[in-house]
């Protein structure tokens, strides 16, 4: 009899464990088509509250970048989706032809940045940060102040070929493994300074490396289009 109890009692967890993933499921759905639903209000409210002194057209751009933002951030619909509102909303409100407003998106700084991101996605791919890391500490050294050297001047070198917030993802697990390494070797080397000094080293040398090409930061490539216009 109470192995029989045992038995329904387990059965039940077992159906309450298969139905938690499907709860989390239905909560996650909810919530992700009231945040698709807040965007185009938002952006409805905003350009409804503008004064009139602004353009029925700003107007509109307000709400549409409100909208977009919502998406961006909240990750309510995916990122190309969001991506290529301008392309239904702003011929809707007149603010162009398809033509004129799908031209942007074939800009020539629109392929440099795509170039910098396959170039970032092929070094991931080969391996070659993680080369690149290891040659220069092998050159300058492996005391505690030059593998942060070392460190600083791959993520500078290749910041400058790769968009600077790739290359900090590709190089901090690579500042992680240097730092469990060393502690395997020397705990006492290897405390929250050493840690700290070369994660401040990833982040400052792929902002510096950053400012040599276009292409280290999108930023300074869209500005460099802008100013050719």
């Amino acid at each position: 009899m109470a192995t029989a109890q045992q038995s329904e009692v387990a059965a039940e967890r077992s159906a309450g464990s298969e139905d938690e993933p499907q709860d989390a499921l239905d909560r996650a759905t909810k919530r992700n088509w009231w945040l698709v639903g807040l965007g185009p209000v938002a952006g409805l409210l905003l350009a409804l509250v503008l004064p009139d002194s602004l353009s029925f057209e700003g107007r509109a751009v307000a709400g549409c970048a409100l909208w977009m933002a919502i998406w961006w951030m909240t990750e309510a619909a995916p990122i190309p989706v969001t991506s290529l509102l301008p392309l239904v909303l702003f011929p809707l409100f007149g603010m162009g032809t398809m033509e004129e407003i799908a031209a942007p998106y074939a800009g020539t700084v629109i392929f440099l940045v795509m170039g910098g991101v396959i170039l970032g996605l092929a070094t991931e791919k080969s391996n070659l940060h993680l080369r690149v890391a290891l040659l220069t500490i092998r050159l300058v050294g492996t005391k505690p102040s030059q593998i942060v050297l070392g460190l600083m001047i791959a993520s500078a070198f290749i910041s400058a070929w790769v968009s600077n917030t790739a290359t900090a993802v590709i190089m901090v697990p690579i500042a992680v493994s240097i730092l469990n390494l060393v502690r395997s070797i020397d705990e006492n080397a290897a405390g929250k300074k050493f840690a700290a000094s070369l994660l401040l080293g990833v982040a400052y040398g792929v902002t510096i490396g950053s400012t040599a090409t276009l292409i280290g930061q999108p930023p300074m490539a869209l500005m460099k289009g802008y100013l050719m216009e």
